[in-house]
């Protein structure tokens, strides 16, 4: 074999060679484009299959809101039926004649308005309330109706003797009914914050501070009409002070410190409707002042716990004891049927 025919060879082996490489890069790149087109077409199997799986899921899970919706939407209806019953049973206690009533009887009468928005709100809810709910949630709204039927029978002792004070009786009683929803609903947030979170937890503290104070200048009104001795008149004003102030603190979640915080608050109400016994003033003024503190220590623990105390707010607290204080010093009566200004 000459030299001309050996680098023809070698050449033929090389071609060779470099056309089976081109051959084997060819194989695995279209093989790489099959993986991929597969796996593709697996990937929208998938989703076509995941979609399928979502919609056959989404009935149920709109049956169950559905549900839960209904069952709220039960327990509002339930909620106002119960309001709508107490306020039917106070306007029945006016037409029965409540006006031969001794203190004794409008007081039975009141707790039996205060049992009936117990047990009202406690069928409303389905029995649905933990341990802490019967100690702090139900008695909250039974003592707002306690201490309503109280004023209202203070109030409103006479016998209706024209049409339009049975009417003008009837559209506050309207009002009452209205503002006896929200204070349910209330307790009804505030019976289900105890086993869980909710984003109205707070607007629920706020209206139980306002029912708390309503509470106190209801109840407290009451008493201090009453004319009792001032040991027993305080006596009564501290129990009804603290029970208030500790149904409405009770929510904050800070342990032990609500017994610290509910005295100190009860104790300075205290103290200052004791020295408003001695000041020559109305009764109704003698309950203002002392509501007015009651609002300001509430208010205090209230922004305490939610870091939201401001400068503002000690110059509107100020601003407020000092508007009180010259009501009383306006209203005082002085010397012999005298005031400051005369």
């Amino acid at each position: 074999m000459d030299i001309s025919q050996i680098s023809t060879f070698a050449r033929a082996r090389k071609i060779g060679k470099l056309f089976s490489e081109f051959r084997h890069r060819r194989v695995v790149r279209q093989v790489g484009v099959f993986r991929e087109n597969t796996e593709n077409v697996r990937n929208k199997e998938d989703n076509r299959g995941g979609d399928q799986r979502d919609t056959s899921v989404k009935p149920s899970r709109r049956k169950g809101d559905s549900l839960a919706a209904q069952r709220d939407q039960g327990k509002r209806q339930r909620i106002m039926g119960v309001s709508a019953l107490v306020v039917l049973f106070v306007f029945g206690l006016k037409l029965w004649g409540s006006h031969t009533w001794t203190v004794e009887q409008v007081v039975l009468v009141a707790l039996v308005a205060s049992a009936l928005t117990f047990c009202g709100l406690l069928w409303a809810f389905r029995f649905d309330v933990t341990r802490v709910g019967y100690m702090t949630v139900l008695p909250l709204p039974s003592l707002f109706v306690f201490g309503y039927v109280l004023f209202v029978e203070l109030f409103f002792f006479q016998r209706f003797e024209r049409i339009f004070e049975a009417v003008i009786f009837a559209l506050i009683l309207g009002v009452f009914w209205v503002i006896l929803i929200i204070v349910f609903l209330t307790a009804n947030v505030l019976n289900v914050a105890t086993v869980k979170s909710l984003p109205l937890l707070q607007v629920a503290q706020t209206s139980s501070y306002m029912v708390s104070l309503f509470n106190i200048f209801f109840i407290s009104f009451f008493i201090v009409n009453l004319g009792l001795q001032v040991p027993l008149t305080m006596a009564l004003l501290f129990v009804v002070f603290w029970i208030s102030i500790y149904l409405h603190i009770s929510h904050f979640g800070i342990g032990t410190a609500v017994i610290l915080y509910t005295t100190g608050i009860a104790c300075s109400v205290s103290v200052v409707s004791w020295a408003l016994l001695l000041w020559p003033v109305e009764m109704l003024m003698r309950v203002l002042l002392p509501t007015v503190v009651a609002y300001i220590g509430m208010g205090i623990v209230l922004h305490d716990v939610r870091k939201a105390m401001r400068p503002l707010l000690n110059w509107e607290y100020l601003l407020m004891v000092l508007f009180v204080l010259v009501i009383l010093a306006s209203r005082a009566v002085w010397g012999i049927g005298g005031n400051l200004w005369s």
